[in-house]
C-alpha cells in the first residue's frame, strides 16, 4: 500500500520489519528488490533476489526479476542461467512462459523468444498479447510480413489493442504507407478517445510525416489526459523542429512538479543548447550535476559549454566525464580538445588519439 501511495521510505520500513521477522520470506525479498531497483541500487536488488532464490528453489517471480535486472546490467551469461532455471519451473504457466519469451526478446534471441511465445500460444491461442509479442520477435528476425500477420491477428482479437495498432503503424510508416498509418490511428482513437497513449501515437505519426504542429497538439492532449515526462519531451521535440512558440512549456511544467527528473532535464538542456541558449543550458546542466551521480554525458556537455564560455572549470569537468567513460569517443574528444586549447599538448595528444581510434570517421 505504501508503494502504491508512492512512499518508498515507509514501504522500506515495513519490508525491513518483515525481513527481520522472516529473512526467507520470498514475497518480502521480491518487494525489497523492487524498491532497491527503483532506487537504482541494482546490486542490493540482486542480493535480495539471490536470497529469495535460495529460500525457495521453485519460486518463479524472483528468477524472472533477477534475469531482467541482469540483462539491464548486460550480464548476459548470468541472466541466461537464471532464465534456464525459470524455464524449467514455468511448465504450462502462460504468464511465466510469456515473461521468459520477453526476456529472450530483450536479449535479441528472437528464435528462443518465438519458441516460448508459441509454447504459450498453444495453451492460450486467442491471447492478443502473445500474438503481439510473436510479431515483435518476427520483426527482430527481419520478417516484416510475418510480423504484420501476427499483429493483424492480435488486432482482430482485440480491435482496441494499442500494442498491435502501434506495431502496424510502425510497419506502415517503414513501408511508406503514411495514409494507412493515419487511418489506423483514427480508428483507434474512435475506440479509445480518452486514452493518452493513443494521443501519443497520433503525435508520433504526425512527427514521422512532418506535421510538427499537429504532433505538438496531439502530445499536448496526451499530457492533459495524463501528464508524463516523456510526453513533455516529445512535445519539446515537435515544437523545436516545427519552430513553434514556447517549445519548453510542457517540459517546464513537468520539471516544476518533478525537479529531480534528470532525463527530462537533460532533454531540456540539450534543446536549449541546440537553440543557442547556452547560458540557460548551462544552468540546467549545473542542476543535473549538483543533484549528484551525474552521467558522463551531462558532465561532458557542461564541460563543452564552459569551454565555449571560456570558463576555466571546463578542464576539470571534462576530465571527470572522461574518467567515468573513457570508452566514449565524444567524451575523449571533448577532454582532449579542452586540454589542447589550454596549452597542454602532451596530455591532449594521446586522448585525442584514443578518440580517433574509436571513431576514425
Amino acid at each position: 500500500l505504501e508503494m502504491l501511495a508512492g512512499d518508498k521510505v515507509a514501504a522500506q520500513r515495513y519490508i525491513d520489519q518483515a525481513l527481520a521477522l522472516d529473512g526467507k520470506n520470498v514475497n518480502a525479498r521480491v518487494v525489497a528488490a523492487r524498491i532497491a531497483a527503483d532506487a537504482r541500487d541494482i546490486e542490493a536488488a540482486l542480493t535480495h533476489l539471490e536470497a529469495a532464490r535460495a529460500a525457495d528453489e521453485r519460486a518463479l517471480e524472483p528468477r524472472l526479476l533477477m534475469a531482467e535486472l541482469l540483462i539491464r546490467q548486460n550480464r548476459v551469461r548470468e541472466a541466461d542461467q537464471v532464465i534456464r532455471e525459470a524455464t524449467a519451473l514455468a511448465g504450462g504457466n502462460v504468464r511465466a512462459t510469456g515473461a521468459i519469451g520477453k526476456l529472450y526478446l530483450s536479449l535479441g534471441r528472437y528464435d528462443d523468444a518465438l519458441a516460448r511465445f508459441r509454447e504459450a500460444l498453444r495453451i492460450e491461442p486467442d491471447d492478443p498479447d502473445l500474438h503481439v509479442n510473436i510479431a515483435r520477435a518476427h520483426l527482430g528476425r527481419g520478417d516484416a510480413a510475418a510480423a504484420r500477420a501476427s499483429a493483424e491477428r492480435a488486432r482482430q482479437l482485440e480491435p482496441a489493442s494499442l500494442p498491435a495498432t502501434s506495431l502496424l503503424v510502425a510497419l506502415d510508416l517503414r513501408e511508406g504507407r503514411q495514409q494507412q498509418a493515419k487511418d489506423l490511428v483514427t480508428q483507434l482513437r474512435k475506440l479509445r478517445p480518452e486514452h493518452p497513449a493513443v494521443a501519443v501515437l497520433e503525435g508520433d505519426v504526425s512527427m514521422a510525416t512532418g506535421g510538427f504542429a499537429a504532433a505538438a497538439q496531439a502530445y499536448e492532449r496526451a499530457y492533459r489526459l495524463s501528464p508524463a515526462g516523456i510526453v513533455a519531451v516529445k512535445n519539446l521535440d515537435a515544437r523545436t523542429k516545427g519552430r513553434l512558440a514556447q517549445p519548453s512549456a510542457l517540459v517546464d511544467d513537468w520539471l516544476r512538479q518533478h525537479p529531480s527528473d534528470v532525463v527530462v532535464r537533460m532533454a531540456l538542456a540539450s534543446s536549449l543548447t541546440e537553440r543557442g541558449q547556452r547560458r540557460d543550458a548551462i544552468r540546467e546542466y549545473e542542476r543535473i550535476v549538483a543533484a549528484g551521480n551525474p552521467s558522463p554525458i551531462a558532465l561532458n556537455n557542461l564541460a563543452w559549454l564552459y569551454f565555449e564560455e571560456k570558463d576555466e572549470r571546463a578542464v576539470e569537468l571534462a576530465k571527470r566525464a572522461w574518467e567515468l567513460a573513457p570508452e566514449l569517443p565524444a567524451v575523449a574528444d571533448t577532454y582532449g580538445w579542452v586540454l589542447l586549447q589550454a596549452g597542454r599538448t602532451e596530455a591532449a595528444l594521446p586522448i585525442l588519439q584514443q578518440a580517433f581510434d574509436k571513431a576514425p570517421d
